[in-house]
């Protein structure tokens, strides 16, 4: 019966314990502030180190806005000495508007078309009045013709020609250089009008077994010229001699060989209704060869005498 009673007690003893636990965690909260203010502690330590990791943002980013200061300077967009802006649109307009320059000079620019800014000779008269009845001009030619256009002061006319050039180059649609752009005769007569097209070629074909072919080939340089240009007055050049020594020395190359193929571009011309002009007067002797001192290597001329071969052209080709 002790026994029992013992533990009875202990039983209730164990059951107030447990009660009285029970009692003190509902309505003790201390724990519970407790927990919140760590809990405070924790969310405090993180909004200082949000603001520490703000802070260091800021910073990079203020250091990627100076590098991109940097580097828009050097595109021209900011001015990285003075941190001002450049309004873009007026550099776009002063480019075109230099574009739009080089074409009135008649200076060679690449462009991603090849007729979208040519210069148009209508608009780029000559300053040289002797020179000013080749407004509008077109001359295809050798190196003889490049020559021309590099040394003799002509600016208001355009030049198809380079080294080597021969007549079916020409018509097999070679392609040169012609306001900075690779192009064939055909898209260049179709890219804008001519008043007068000026043709020099033969010095390359003297070679050629059969002077036939060099005729047809010409022909049908001069029909397409006819095609395009239906308005445009052609003119045919001779051929100019070469120097005495030159001749002499044998080859194709030859004051005889140049008088045959002349002849035969002269009934050409006649055949074909172009204007045959030999601008040859000022630059030969009394035997009909290039003087002496025109050229160097007794072909290609000298710049001065590249203007007396261009005032000459002008003479024979004004008006009466």
């Amino acid at each position: 019966m002790r026994k029992n009673f013992v533990i009875l007690v202990a039983a209730l003893f164990v059951i107030l314990s447990l009660v009285s636990c029970l009692g003190t965690r509902g309505e003790d909260d201390e724990g519970t502030y407790a927990f919140e203010s760590d809990l405070s502690g924790i969310a405090e330590e993180g909004e200082e180190k949000t603001a520490e990791n703000k802070a260091e943002n800021d910073i990079d980013a203020e250091k990627n806005s100076l590098n991109q200061s940097k580097i828009e300077g050097a595109d021209g967009n900011i001015d990285s000495k003075s941190g001002l802006k450049t309004d873009t649109s007026e550099l776009s307009a002063n480019t075109d508007k230099n574009n739009e320059d080089a074409a009135a000079g008649g200076e060679a620019y690449t462009s991603s078309s090849a007729f979208a800014k040519q210069p148009e000779n209508e608009g780029n008269v000559s300053e040289n009045d002797e020179y000013a009845v080749f407004d509008g001009a077109l001359f295809i030619g050798d190196s003889r013709t490049e020559g021309l256009s590099l040394y003799s002061g002509i600016k208001n006319a355009d030049f198809f020609c380079a080294k080597s050039l021969s007549i079916d180059k020409v018509t097999d649609g070679e392609k040169v250089t012609v306001f900075g752009t690779k192009m064939s005769i055909y898209e260049l007569l179709e890219s804008k009008n001519y008043k007068k097209v000026y043709i020099s070629l033969g010095l390359n074909e003297l070679g050629w077994t059969h002077i036939e072919r060099y005729i047809e080939e010409y022909t049908e340089l001069i029909n397409a010229v006819k095609e395009s240009q239906p308005d445009a007055v052609i003119f045919v050049q001779a051929l100019l001699p070469v120097s005495k020594e030159k001749s002499d020395k044998g080859g194709t190359v030859n004051n005889a060989q140049i008088y045959w193929y002349n002849t035969n571009l002269a009934k050409m011309a006649e055949d074909t209704g172009t204007l045959y002009i030999n601008a040859d007067t000022p630059l030969i002797d009394e035997n009909g060869c290039l003087l002496p001192d025109a050229a160097t290597d007794g072909v290609h001329l000298k710049s001065e005498y590249c203007k007396i071969w261009a005032r000459r052209l002008a003479e024979l080709s004004s008006p009466e």
